[in-house]
């Protein structure tokens, strides 16, 4: 049996039999693998699998609400308590396809949330979270960020692009053109922020995310990848260019397309 069923069986077990929920959560935060540099990934997707294949009632979405609102302040971004919101983000994703309308808003309501918080563990439950819902109807992260494109924060940006740079969902061409069609309006945004603004850890981040995102896009669309790269590559704008190089650099892009990332690099040389 691989860790990753064991999980999963022994979740069951907890689920089955536990009324207070301080074993579930006791049990999540001692095998966290927290503090450390990283959390223990199979366990919170062995929860959410679980999670998806439970007939849910109020009590779950309660508890799962309840770890989601676990604070900064409460929980710092490495102490094991971190580990229940973080499950709880992935969870919530995981049951989305099986809930009402209403519920599932509430749930979207809470990942866009969650992608302002300050740790950056939370972040990445995000991130993963809109991954799950795009799995099973990836229309239903198109349209809800096509919605949020215009107003999104800049950690909403970044949870929006990590989101699509999702292998599984990127064999649909429309869902690579989508996401260059998002980092190109947010890049366009960029291009007016003050000095002020990007003198933040939000935008810190965001310009991470279009560090590695664009790459994955390009890769899996190159006929509009890399004509988009060609465009940017050309703008004078220190983090653009920054972003546009380092793109250029990944090996996903290196490795079959040479050619072409030699081309756009020879601008910067000019």
């Amino acid at each position: 049996m691989g860790k990753q069923a064991e999980y999963q069986r022994e979740l069951q077990l907890l689920l089955s039999h536990n009324q207070t929920h301080q074993e579930l959560e006791t049990y999540l935060m001692s095998n966290s693998n927290l503090p450390g540099p990283r959390g223990n990934l199979e366990l919170a997707f062995a929860f959410a699998d679980v999670m998806a294949e439970l007939s849910i009632n109020q009590t779950h979405i309660d508890r799962l609400y309840r770890w989601a609102s676990i604070s900064e302040k409460n929980a710092g971004g490495n102490d094991p308590m971190v580990f229940l919101p973080f499950c709880a983000l992935v969870a919530l994703s995981a049951i989305h396809y099986k809930i009402d309308i209403t519920r599932k808003q509430a749930i979207i309501h809470q990942l866009q949330t969650a992608a302002n918080d300050g740790r950056w563990r939370i972040r990445e439950a995000v991130a993963m979270g809109f991954q799950r819902i795009a799995e099973r109807n990836v229309a239903v992260i198109v349209n809800t960020f096509s919605t949020w494109t215009d107003r999104a924060t800049l950690p909403e940006q970044r949870a929006m692009l990590t989101a699509l740079a999702h292998p599984p969902i990127l064999n649909d061409d429309n869902t690579a053109r989508f996401g260059l069609h998002l980092a190109g309006k947010i890049m366009s945004g960029l291009q007016t922020l003050k000095a002020e603004k990007r003198n933040t850890e939000a935008f810190r981040i965001l310009k991470k995310g279009l560090g590695f995102t664009i790459s994955v896009f390009a890769a899996y669309l190159p006929e509009a990848g890399f004509p988009f790269l060609m465009k940017w590559a050309v703008v004078e704008d220190k983090d653009i260019r920054w972003i546009i190089k380092t793109n250029l650099s990944k090996s996903r892009l290196t490795k079959h397309y040479q050619k072409q990332v030699n081309e756009i690099l020879s601008i910067f040389n000019q």
